[in-house]
């Protein structure tokens, strides 16, 4: 049963937002049908253009069309900037007022960059993964919306992932992974995408969960972690083999994630 008032819209940067966001998820998109997408949101064509002429990227020309930019940036960067530009016009433009802007946009990019780097060490779409790590609490932004004051008292004491969860459901009987879901299946988002969101704080890593979810539930452990014992005391042994965590193998994979948080924190930040 949805859980989603009729009337909920999580804002977005214009009308065609959610159908340009299902269709950046097509393994099959190419530069030219991505540049062509883009065309439909001139404003966000125009910050594309702003990143790939910053000196994060060197070029030596100015690059003056999207389908340059896009070409610059390369496909799968491209599609993660959009989404990454998208959510976060969603966090900047609307009044949350009982929620902590810098925090969550934070968290969002943690996550997306941790299940980047777990989907790369299984053969897995690291842009898929980037995508369901970005959007992994969105369903926090639908909550306070549709039960404000009450879930904000519960923004300011609760703990972050699985003890928010807890107590999410305990008062509304969902959880904002589930929320999320709702709303990314509303886009017409991919069903593994959608269902990664709604079972991220299911218990413990199982022989049933797909790989996607297990990338998920992965990098919640990776970014909240305190330190290198707590992750390897928390991942489960399916887990571990998986994605190849170890204590050997451990300071390598931390390390490549601080670089990759820092890369979309600077690409974020030339947008």
């Amino acid at each position: 049963m949805s859980h989603l008032c009729g009337v909920l819209v999580v804002p977005a940067l214009s009308v065609s937002s959610p159908r340009l966001l299902a269709q950046l998820q097509s393994e099959d998109l190419t530069i030219k049908e991505l540049a062509d997408l883009l065309k439909l949101d001139p404003g966000l064509g125009a910050r594309l253009l702003h990143v790939a002429n910053s000196p994060f990227f060197g070029v030596s020309r100015k690059i003056s069309s999207v389908g340059e930019a896009v070409i610059v940036l390369g496909l799968n960067q491209t599609r993660s900037l959009v989404q990454v530009e998208m959510i976060r016009s969603v966090v900047e433009e609307y009044p949350w007022k009982l929620l902590s802007l810098r925090d969550y946009w934070q968290r969002s990019l943690s996550v997306a960059a941790a299940c980047q780097v777990l989907a790369d060490r299984i053969a897995y779409s690291q842009s898929t993964a980037f995508s369901t790590g970005l959007f992994h609490n969105l369903g926090e932004l639908v909550m306070l919306q549709q039960y404000t004051e009450n879930y904000g008292e519960l923004l300011q004491t609760a703990v972050r992932g699985q003890e928010l969860a807890n107590e999410e459901n305990a008062r509304f009987h969902t959880d904002h992974g589930q929320m999320g879901a709702e709303v990314l299946q509303s886009w017409n988002f991919p069903i593994d995408i959608c269902n990664a969101l709604a079972t991220q704080y299911s218990d413990s890593i199982s022989n049933d969960d797909d790989l996607l979810t297990q990338v998920l539930k992965t990098a919640h452990i990776v970014v909240h972690a305190t330190d290198a014992d707590e992750i390897l005391s928390s991942v489960s042994p399916l887990a571990a083999s998986s994605f190849g965590i170890s204590k050997v193998t451990l300071p390598a994979m931390v390390q490549t994630l601080y670089k990759k948080i820092k890369q979309w924190t600077d690409l974020a930040g030339a947008i």
